[in-house]
């Protein structure tokens, strides 16, 4: 899409518990709306997001998405026909953890039925965007969908399949590949918070953290994965990433794991599960009664009475357990001392303060983090973090649950706001190269069909992990060329791994994606394309030249299923 074609840009943050969209138009890029309210349960919760679940009806067509979602479901289960809708929650770390993502890959629902994922985020996706259009209509009655500059949010720490797979569920969605852009999360909010004034930023009066020169670790914890980098503030106004992305699945849903495990020593694991599977209603009740941090949780009627009927004594498990005197129950309520409490953060709390510390040992001249994400916005784990880190100031945003998304909306405004970034990966094809004798191994030598001695299964290096690109996009060109005369097509496939020196592919690689090239010209001479591939975007893209006709084809990467190789 031309910088000019379009009237505003929408944000879609597609996140691992809540979701939600925002925008802001091209005369007024700054003023960010983020319209609607979303109410869960009885009503009495109000959000600027809605949870991220999805159900499908028996025939896998959209049924809802969000809070609508989880309480048709709890409706479905109390009256005992839900087992043959969809049910998916937290769904998203799915692409964080699976290594070998395709268009086949699949999800299970809370029952353990599978629908292909493709499909799963493609709904959700369609969901966000039709309400976003909805919403946009009754103010604009004319507007149309290429109108709009969408920025879909994605953590930086995935791997390139995931935000292509990310790509290919929002095209499938309807919004065009010409009119979509990716935004790194932790970049979407420290695009935001920069231009919020300090009063504004928890910890930031009086301080000059955006000024020129200043670096500071950003640290966007979410409901599933934290995801860490650090910029610096140029005199431009633009921000450049000085460390590559990193960060695990260290989000808040460790926490609800946490509890429930003690919830399901307490009670009984039996009564828990008849709980989810009999009265999810209630189920979905006690999960918000935590979430809002309360030391003092409402135990549904229907777990005490599963649980007394699995064990009359259940309440003595506190003490088996040594937790007398930090759990008393008072009626239908369970008081949690606050020790207790904190024990459950324990876990995530560790990995994201020892991620922290190793980034601030290998960039001393860090002063201050960055914390947002809904995750972010915990109480406990802002306190541990002060703690670890004395000597650095901790800046905590007003509305730290909305900054990627706010952010995400600012940098389709300005696709060039982060000036340089890190690679992660190491960046090669499979080419085989030509052969030589001080690199390769005799055992991988041949000669194609044009008298060229190749080696087979060579890594060709485009880009190394470590090295800084531009924003702008840097591009690397290949020469590529048929190696057999009865070839009709170029298969040039991109991998990538996290070493930095590789002569072979290997188990270490990883697929990104393939371009088919259609060959055309005499099949009795060398046939070539050039192969360009373009770094420094928050996506890798890919132009294709031939060679014989000159024809340039801009290109995305057909995603690839993991192949072995010897």
């Amino acid at each position: 899409m031309a910088d000019n074609n379009w009237l505003l840009v929408a944000a879609l943050d597609f996140g691992t518990t809540y979701s939600g969209y925002a925008f802001s138009f091209r005369n007024s890029p700054n003023d960010i709306q983020t319209p609607q309210t979303w109410y869960s349960g009885s009503g009495s919760t109000a959000s600027l997001k809605t949870s991220t679940c999805v159900l499908l009806n028996p025939d896998k067509t959209l049924n809802s998405f969000g809070y609508e979602a989880e309480d048709i479901y709890a409706d479905l289960a109390s009256e005992n026909i839900h087992r043959n809708y969809f049910y998916f929650e937290h769904f998203k770390m799915k692409l964080h953890h699976d290594e070998q993502l395709s268009r086949e890959t699949i999800l299970e629902d809370i029952l353990g039925k599978t629908v292909p994922a493709i499909d799963v985020f493609s709904m959700s996706i369609e969901y966000l965007k039709t309400h976003l259009m909805e919403t946009l209509k009754n103010r604009l009655p004319n507007v149309t969908l290429s109108d709009v500059r969408f920025v879909l949010t994605v953590p930086a720490i995935w791997r390139d399949s995931a935000k292509e797979f990310m790509r290919e569920a929002a095209e499938k969605a309807g919004l065009e590949s010409k009119n979509l852009v990716l935004s790194l999360e932790p970049e979407a909010a420290s695009i935001h918070c920069k231009n919020i004034p300090a009063e504004k930023l928890s910890g930031g009066a009086g301080l000059t953290i955006f000024e020129a020169g200043t670096q500071y670790l950003i640290a966007d914890v979410g409901g599933g994965t934290g995801d860490f980098t650090v910029h610096e503030r140029l005199s431009s106004g633009k921000l450049k990433e000085i460390s590559k992305a990193s960060g695990g699945a260290y989000g808040g849903i460790n926490v609800n794991k946490k509890f429930f495990q003690f919830i399901s020593d307490i009670m009984g694991a039996r009564a828990v599960k008849q709980l989810k599977s009999e009265e999810m209603s209630d189920f979905i009740d006690l999960v918000r009664n935590f979430e809002q941090k309360n030391y003092l949780i409402r135990l549904p009627a229907s777990l005490m009475e599963f649980a007394t009927q699995n064990n009359p004594n259940f309440r003595k498990n506190a003490e088996t357990m040594d937790l007398k005197g930090q759990v008393t129950f008072l009626q239908n309520k369970l008081k949690i001392d606050t020790a207790l409490m904190k024990s459950f953060f324990a876990e995530s709390i560790q990995s994201i303060t020892t991620h922290i510390e190793g980034i601030l040992q290998s960039f001393p001249n860090v002063k201050h983090i960055l914390l947002v994400g809904g995750y972010g916005e915990c109480l406990i784990l802002q306190d541990r973090v002060r703690k670890c880190f004395p000597k650095t100031n901790l800046i905590v945003p007003q509305d730290s649950g909305l900054a990627v998304l706010k952010g995400a909306v600012l940098f389709g405004h300005d696709l060039n706001i982060i000036s340089e970034r890190i690679l992660r990966y190491t960046y090669g094809t499979d080419t085989d190269a030509r052969f030589d004798p001080a690199i390769h191994s005799k055992d991988r030598k041949y000669v194609d069909d044009y008298g060229v001695t190749r080696c087979k299964y060579s890594f060709s290096v485009l880009k190394k992990a470590g090295e800084s690109i531009t924003s702008d996009g840097h591009k690397v060109t290949r020469i590529v060329a048929a190696l057999r005369k009865n070839q009709s097509a170029l298969k040039y496939t991109i991998l990538y791994t996290e070493k930095s020196d590789i002569v072979y592919i290997n188990d270490d690689c990883k697929f990104l994606g393939k371009v088919n090239i259609p060959l055309t010209g005499n099949k009795d001479t060398n046939r070539e394309c050039k192969i360009s591939i373009i770094f420094g975007l928050t996506e890798i893209r890919c132009e294709v030249t031939e060679m014989s006709s000159g024809k340039k084809v801009e290109t995305t990467f057909e995603m690839l299923e993991q192949q072995e190789y010897k």
